[in-house]
């Protein structure tokens, strides 16, 4: 399992925090996709769910349900009915776009190399943490 905050992120991060160019739009939905291959891992330099690949065409989006922080860490939570995400979840991601498609450029980051098969049976409430350091 990988987990990265891209290139992207991090500026749109900056620019947010000290109020330029803008500033940028804050981090605003969870994206679940069914990039499941090593060959789908992010990497730094990608700045849309698309970078990671042709084999992912899945994609649900939801907004944030509830985002709580504690010292360095911020929270994210999204909750996926019945209804949402019912295919192999292999990426979780953050955007700072409301409605993110596989193409916007609004990649934050995210956890890669998952595997979860979501089916209408039950709901899903991920958790994505993003802890600030000074090393």
């Amino acid at each position: 399992m990988a987990r990265l905050i891209v290139n992207q992120g991090l500026q749109v991060i900056g620019q947010r925090a000290s109020n330029i160019n803008g500033p940028p739009a804050q981090i605003q939905t969870m994206a679940v996709d069914n990039g499941t291959a090593a060959t789908n891992s992010f990497l730094a330099t990608h700045t849309a769910l698309s970078n990671g690949g042709t084999s992912i065409n899945s994609i649900a989006t939801q907004t944030f349900s509830a985002t709580t922080s504690s010292a360095q860490t911020v929270q994210h939570f999204s909750l996926y009915g019945t209804a949402a995400a019912n295919f192999q979840i292999g990426r979780v991601s953050l955007h700072n776009s409301a409605t993110p498609t596989l193409s916007t450029a609004s990649l934050i980051g995210g956890i890669d190399q998952q595997s979860l098969t979501k089916t209408t049976d039950f709901t899903l409430q991920i958790e994505v943490d993003i802890t600030y350091t000074s090393a």
